[in-house]
């Protein structure tokens, strides 16, 4: 799945570590695709035990029709094998989710599409149209906005003011600069989710990579909010951005553009 995922052929005739090096070097978590010593020794521990866990198959397992006198005698030993494949498979599709949600978000055309959950936007907007203040934009008056930020993540906060703690409530005055604000990060741009390396590649096509805000009207968030389905999508060109609901998003953009 990672090869096809990926867009990669998968050869007919590869072995177990073969095809796991194949879908390594897909999702650079290859040993040689590693700039820290710790990495490389651990991916390649890793590619180690794909193939131990191979030739024990081979050869205590019942996968070819062999003799039940070859099966594992110990109960801890097949436990062992079994938990350590359970635990690379997960890892491998943890690291496909995280993949494909930033590849697929740097479109041909430029453009960036960046996918927000609902809930936690809904409370961001809540409090934007309900502050009777709002934090200028550069000395301008925007009105309730979405901020749409670029710089430790990608992310939408409130420019209501007080502003909108991390904790869900409203920070006290004298208190600004040490509470941050409540945020929801795009879809694979969470710097304590995600890894740098790649939400990075997302953030450094916008505005040439430079730490960037975009106020965008409340009311616009508003009613992409109203339609969506569990998501809300932004697509940010050069000099432009289009909100759209996640229904329509992918009436526009194909059936699968958010997976």
């Amino acid at each position: 799945m990672v090869l096809e995922r990926t867009g990669n052929q998968v050869p007919n005739n590869a072995d177990l570590p073969g095809l796991y090096s194949l879908a390594s070097r897909s999702l650079e978590v290859a040993p040689s695709q590693q700039s820290e010593q710790s990495y490389r020794s651990i991916f390649g521990a890793v590619h180690t035990i794909i193939q131990s866990v191979g030739e024990l198959r081979n050869q205590r397992g019942d996968a070819h029709g062999s003799h039940r006198a070859k099966f594992v005698s110990s109960i801890s030993e097949a436990e062992l094998a079994v938990n350590l494949a359970g635990s690379i498979v997960l890892f491998l599709l943890s690291t496909l989710e995280s993949y494909l949600v930033l590849t697929r978000r740097i479109g041909s055309d430029g453009r960036i599409v960046l996918v927000f959950e609902k809930s936690t936007v809904w409370r961001l907007i809540d409090h934007s149209r309900n502050s009777s203040d709002h934090l200028e934009f550069y000395g301008q008056d925007t009105g309730p906005a979405m901020w749409l930020v670029g710089d430790s993540g990608i992310y939408l906060m409130s420019n209501g003011h007080p502003r909108l703690g991390e904790d869900g409530l409203l920070i006290e005055p004298g208190k600004e600069r040490e509470v941050y604000s409540l945020r929801v990060h795009a879809d694979g741009c969470d710097p304590k989710m995600d890894d740098f390396e790649r939400w990075w590649i997302v953030h450094g096509a916008i505005d040439e990579g430079s730490d960037f805000c975009i106020p965008i009207p409340a009311e616009n968030v508003l009613g992409a909010l109203q339609e969506a389905t569990t998501k809300i999508v932004i697509v940010v060109g050069e000099e432009d951005y289009s909100v759209y609901p996640d229904s329509e998003f992918e009436r526009v953009f194909g059936e699968h553009s958010l997976l």
